[in-house]
């Protein structure tokens, strides 16, 4: 697609090295696969290079994504367990709702819903009503009959 790269052309065509690393990363989430995983990493290193911390929770969930997407669950939960870390560790939870939500698809039974529902409390918490609403839409799906 001609229209994943704009971001790109404009970064090197200006300088912008900050947001090259994020086009990185959405570039390769939107590529997918192996090479998709190859690119979204390289964008997280070269942030992590320029101690660009900040939206790092958002970009390893899009990690994540990737290798859940791939089938490789373990990874997924590698990442998104240090996404958590991660947000904790650098007050960045604006994100964290939404981590708990993918980590808790991920996990088996009763520790689902435990991070279902300790997802939704900080999404209210945060007034987040989108993230909330994904939160409740995933404990509605879970109690269908």
């Amino acid at each position: 697609m001609r229209d994943r790269g704009k971001l790109t052309d404009l970064c090197e065509r200006f300088g912008f090295a900050y947001y090259r690393g994020w086009a990185t990363i959405l570039n390769g989430w939107a590529e997918g696969g192996t090479a998709g995983l190859r690119a979204a990493r390289a964008g997280i290193d070269s942030l992590e290079q320029e101690g660009s911390l900040a939206r790092m929770t958002y970009w390893l969930t899009l990690v994540a994504d990737l290798h859940r997407r791939e089938g490789n669950t373990a990874a997924a939960t590698a990442v998104l367990d240090a996404a958590t870390s991660f947000a904790f560790e650098h007050d960045d939870q604006w994100w964290l709702p939404e981590v708990l939500r993918a980590r808790a698809a991920l996990d088996p039974g009763r520790g689902q819903n435990q991070r279902l529902e300790r997802a939704a409390e900080l999404a209210q918490s945060q007034s987040s009503t989108t993230l909330l609403a994904r939160c409740r839409a995933d404990v509605d799906a879970r109690f269908e009959i």
